[in-house]
């Protein structure tokens, strides 16, 4: 997967530089950079925003596989 969705918003905290993000929900972001890795549950693996004209639901977030030697970076 080379790209993850915001699923979170407002500011949160960076636990990879100690600093804080602001988050919109449908905010794309690489998968691999080290805030997503330290913050996996703030993102899906799918788009959650898509607009319609049809009314129809939001879509559910697929939660963000970390792998656990990225975790011990993040």
């Amino acid at each position: 997967m080379d790209y993850v969705y915001s699923n979170n918003d407002g500011r949160v905290l960076n636990n990879a530089t100690g600093g804080s993000v602001w988050l919109q929900p449908g905010d794309v972001w690489y998968a691999d950079d080290p805030f997503v890795l330290s913050r996996p549950e703030l993102f899906s693996a799918t788009p959650t925003v898509v607009h319609s004209t049809q009314g129809r639901e939001p879509l559910p977030a697929t939660p963000v596989e970390v792998p656990r030697k990225a975790r011990a970076r993040g």
